[in-house]
């Protein structure tokens, strides 16, 4: 082993970094509340991938102190690589390289010096970003648990080659430790050097320790210009979704207040959530004024959200006070826009008045939607209306299509709310298509294992980690296949949510199939051996062995994650035969041989073999965007024969979408009318909670072109005789043949700012920035065609 220099001069211990002789980085992780908390995100959030993070729960130490940093939740496939002159050839470096998947991943080091109050922090570093690469520093604050404060992010950067940057943060005054992430926030590299992490203590502020924040609202900033604002139908008013953010042990007589001013009233409160389903009724409601405006200042002690809430705002589960604001008379048409002002009180503080503006204008009329073209919503929390709003929200989501939902098993807890929404919408829309939903992060659990059965499965319970060789609570794959006893207690778990969720002919079961996650497969003696039958190796490798040819790994695990997917799959239809199977999945570049490789390398499904056995894919496009979303859908829609549903990511930047990745409503509108013309069975939104009317607009501007053209036998085959083309990068086009031998052709311009040239068959059309045009055109080789 051969030092290098220490990479940056700062105030707090900073390690060397150590490269074997070949280039390897080696060096143990410490075991503080960062390590512990990554471990313990990827123990409960089964999805992340990346191409070092393979086969890992914890993540790998790279040198020192620093840390891969992959994010729970985020499919994230990138490559870190340290240089000991990667600097201007001089001076160690760190490259993050995006390989594909989500644009946030990084490395993370642990701040080792006590905390004591508020302190201000600020990292700086060289960078250089290449091929689109962002640069981007966050922190992340412990308190003297161990338990995370949460993470802040730092502003996104782009410089082509070596520039000083810094971003400063602050630590709450219940943080104790910290950690600083060096990220990749874009596709492309993004080089880090000469990092230097200074503190200063800060002005010691006595913190509230409820913050709140309302959405969409906070969301539509990331791609409507920075205003914080959102649309809503005078006619058909949908929630604004008010979130807590803070530890419930310190919640003391807390109370939620919305300003709402004229014309406008409260129409309704509930909580979002099935588990806590129930209308929040305002304790007080009281004259004010909000920015000079006249206002009724609406009170909600201890709503429930506030027992529930989590150290940061989480799109993905919703506990807090979805408020229903619209006009006064039920049937009143306004156009207008309001400021609507809201704040959280805790034990006698008043917190800070927050602001936005909430946008009227009446639902469009005249709107026709689809009764082929799914439109399907992963979550539904904020659609769990009391009966008094179902009536009149409903038309919001019903005239986008937007009927479709998933109802969460959640260990098959009963849901009164879910069963009553589903029973009024079968009623008033019977072309609504339900989804059961079985999540995979309890599956490899023991949460619904009785102790009798804990016994009775024993010690296989436990599953090895490669890397520290440590025991973990997940059930080991092998065990999952073959144990006869486990299969009988499955099968009747898998009744259980069936019949309590009400499952249906016809309707969806959907499900989240990586029971093991994607660097968290198990290396007992047993996976070992049958490691070695599969491959017929002859002898039972160690770990190190197994790993050393990471092809035949894949391949194995792959082969165990389809018997997992295929065992619960025969279960539902067994059930009930009727019964749709969806699995979530990824996007794969199909005749790409190397990608489809360093695909499975990562991600141990194959969607192509589980065919055999679903009815149909819910594929992950959170992180696909754009032309290269329709690409995608182009090409998976065609290799794979069952049902294919691409799931746009409906977020803000910060979440689990970076900042290239947030779609605006025309993009989403494309994102729609691309699942389309590729012959999609539909679309879906991920986590389909908190919609701006503006996304529910878009959707039914789809949803128009859609009835229009859905007679058309769209994605089979582009129609012969039609040339359609482009000096655009940003050009995408689909062609269909009708029954009346004239082909239909959708340009697309995938360019935020550009109009777009395109030649039809020698005729010159305009396609507007972000636009879709459909061109009805004769073609010579019709008959051709329809052979």
């Amino acid at each position: 082993m051969r030092k290098v220099e220490q990479w940056g001069k700062t105030d707090v211990e900073n390690p060397y970094f150590r490269f074997d002789e070949g280039g390897v980085i080696s060096g143990k992780p410490r075991r503080g509340p960062l390590l512990y908390g990554m471990a313990l995100h990827s123990f409960v959030f089964l999805r992340t991938f990346s191409l070092l993070s393979l086969l890992l729960l914890a993540p790998m130490a790279l040198a020192g102190e620093w840390i891969e940093k992959f994010y729970p939740g985020l499919e994230a496939s990138g490559k870190v690589t340290f240089s000991p002159t990667g600097y201007r050839g001089r001076q160690p470096a760190i490259e993050l390289r995006h390989l594909g998947g989500a644009q946030k991943f990084g490395v993370a080091k642990e701040v080792t010096t006590d905390l004591k109050g508020v302190v201000e922090w600020t990292v700086s570093a060289q960078i250089a970003c290449w091929m689109g690469g962002r640069a981007g520093v966050a922190m992340e604050f412990f308190d003297d648990k161990g338990q995370s404060l949460g993470i802040v992010d730092g502003r996104a950067r782009g410089v082509w080659n070596w520039k000083r940057a810094s971003w400063s943060f602050t630590s709450p005054k219940k943080a104790v430790r910290a950690a600083v992430h060096l990220l990749s926030l874009g596709k492309g590299s993004v080089n880090y050097a000469n990092v230097n992490i200074s503190s200063a203590p800060g002005v010691d502020v006595d913190e509230m320790p409820i913050d709140v924040c309302a959405f969409p609202a906070a969301w539509n900033k990331d791609w409507n210009g920075g205003a914080t604002d959102m649309l809503n139908f005078s006619d058909a008013p949908i929630p604004a979704v008010f979130l807590f953010k803070g530890d419930p042990a310190d919640v003391r007589e807390a109370s939620l207040e919305l300003y709402v001013p004229e014309p406008l009233t409260l129409n309704g409160a509930y909580c979002p959530n099935a588990e806590l389903w129930g209308e929040e009724k305002p304790t007080s409601a009281v004259p004010d004024v909000l920015d000079g405006v006249q206002c009724i200042r609406y009170r909600f002690d201890s709503p429930r959200g506030l027992m529930k809430m989590r150290r940061y705002f989480d799109c993905d589960r919703l506990f807090g006070v979805a408020a229903v604001i619209g006009p006064k008379t039920q049937d009143g048409v306004l156009t207008g826009i309001f400021p609507i002002g809201y704040r959280v009180l805790n034990a006698g503080r008043v917190g800070p008045t927050r602001r936005f503006d909430m946008s009227f204008r009446p639902l469009p009329k005249g709107i026709q939607r689809s009764k082929n073209f799914l439109c399907y919503s992963w979550n539904n929390q904020e659609r769990y209306f009391p009966p008094t709003l179902y009536a009149r929200s409903m038309k919001a989501y019903a005239a986008a299509g937007l009927l479709s939902f998933r109802r969460n098993s959640h260990g098959c807890d009963d849901f009164p709310a879910g069963r009553r929404l589903a029973a009024q919408l079968r009623m008033d829309y019977p072309e609504t298509i339900f989804a059961v939903g079985i999540p995979d992060f309890w599956w490899p659990g023991q949460s619904r294992l009785t102790p009798e059965l804990r016994r009775e499965f024993g010690v296989r319970f436990s599953t090895t980690i490669d890397a520290a060789h440590e025991h973990r609570n997940l059930i080991c794959p092998q065990f999952y296949k073959t144990h006869a006893g486990f299969h009988r207690h499955l099968r009747a778990v898998v009744a259980d949510i069936l019949t309590t969720a009400g499952a249906q002919d016809g309707d969806w079961v959907t499900l989240d199939q990586e029971p093991w996650g994607c660097q968290t497969y198990c290396f007992c003696e047993a996976c070992l051996k049958a490691f070695a039958e599969f491959h017929h190796l002859g002898k039972t490798p160690t770990i190190d062995e197994a790993k050393a040819d990471p092809d035949k790994w894949a391949d194995f695990r792959t082969s165990q994650s389809l018997a997992s997917t295929r065992l619960v799959a025969e279960m539902i239809h067994d059930f009930n035969p009727k019964l749709k199977v969806m699995d979530y999945d990824y996007i794969l570049k199909y005749g790409d041989e190397a990608a489809e490789r360093a695909f499975r390398r990562n991600c141990a499904k194959d969607a192509l073999k589980n065919e055999s056995w679903l009815d149909g894919h819910l594929a992950s496009y959170y992180h696909t965007i754009g032309k290269a979303a329709f690409d995608a859908m182009r090409n998976n829609a065609r290799h794979l024969k069952k049902s294919y549903c691409p799931m746009a990511g409906m977020s803000g930047y910060g979440g689990y979408l970076g900042p290239g990745e947030v779609l605006t409503p025309k993009q989403f509108r494309q994102f729609v009318l691309a699942a389309f013309v590729n012959g999609c069975c539909g679309c879906a939104v991920y986590s389909g909670v908190c919609f701006d009317g503006r996304i529910l607009q878009a959707l039914m501007e789809a949803q128009d072109l859609i009835v229009a053209h859905e007679h058309l036998p769209w994605g089979r085959r582009d129609a012969a005789g039609v040339v359609a083309t482009s000096k655009s990068p940003q050009f995408a086009h689909a062609s269909v043949l009708g029954e009346d031998g004239k082909a239909t052709v959708a340009l697309f311009n995938y360019d935020d700012e550009l109009e777009i040239v395109a030649e039809v068959n020698g005729a010159t059309h305009k396609v507007p920035p972000n636009e879709v045009v459909f061109l009805v055109l004769e073609t010579a080789k019709a008959e051709e065609c329809r052979k």
